[in-house]
C-alpha cells in the first residue's frame, strides 16, 4: 500500500476518478467516493500542446503538465501513522519537505505538505493534501515542475482549500 500512496502522492500519475471536463469548472462531484472540490482554473492549452483530462491538467510546458489529482486509498490508519509513512519515503527519495502545516476538514485533521525534490530526472515541487477519514485516506496532490511553482500555487492553494467531504 505504501508503494501505491507514494506514488500518487509524488508523481501524480493515477487518477481517483475521471472528470467531465467542462470550459471552465466551478466544482467537480464524485459521489462514488463522496468528496467534491474546486478544480484549478488553469489556461486553455495553446497550439501544439496538449493536456491529460483523466486528472486536471495544465498545458505542457518543457514536457511537462502541471497537475491535480486526487486518490482515494481505502485502509484504516490514523493522520499520525501516515505521515509517519510518508516521512519514510521522503527520507528515502532524499525529497526535500518544505512545510507542513495541520488543517481541517469536515471535522477531521488535515495535513498540507509542500515538498520537492528531484524524479525521472526533473525538479518538481509539490503541494498535497492528507485527510484520513474512516477507512480511507484521500491525497489531493499538486505537481509542477519547480521553476513553474509560483505560475501554479494560488490555483493549487484555492484547489486544496475548496477540498470537502460530501458524506
Amino acid at each position: 500500500m505504501k508503494t501505491a500512496a507514494l506514488a500518487a502522492f509524488i508523481a501524480a500519475t493515477v487518477a481517483a476518478a475521471v472528470a467531465t471536463p467542462t470550459r471552465t469548472p466551478s466544482s467537480y462531484t464524485d459521489a462514488l467516493y463522496g468528496f467534491s472540490l474546486r478544480p484549478p482554473r488553469f489556461p486553455e492549452a495553446g497550439a501544439g500542446t496538449s493536456a491529460t483530462p483523466v486528472f486536471f491538467t495544465a498545458p505542457r510546458a518543457d514536457n511537462f503538465s502541471a497537475n491535480v489529482n486526487v486518490m482515494v486509498l481505502k485502509q484504516t490508519t490514523t493522520l499520525d501513522t501516515f505521515l509517519a509513512l510518508i516521512q519514510k519515503e521522503f527520507d528515502q527519495l532524499a525529497l526535500k519537505k518544505n512545510s507542513q502545516t495541520p488543517g481541517k476538514v469536515a471535522g477531521r485533521d488535515t495535513i498540507t505538505l509542500d515538498y520537492e525534490g528531484k524524479m525521472q530526472g526533473r525538479e518538481l515541487r509539490w503541494l498535497g493534501l492528507i485527510v484520513v477519514d474512516k477507512d480511507r485516506v484521500f491525497q489531493v496532490t499538486c505537481t509542477a515542475l519547480k521553476k513553474d511553482f509560483e505560475e501554479h500555487e494560488k490555483e493549487f492553494k484555492a484547489c486544496l482549500e475548496s477540498f470537502s467531504l460530501t458524506e
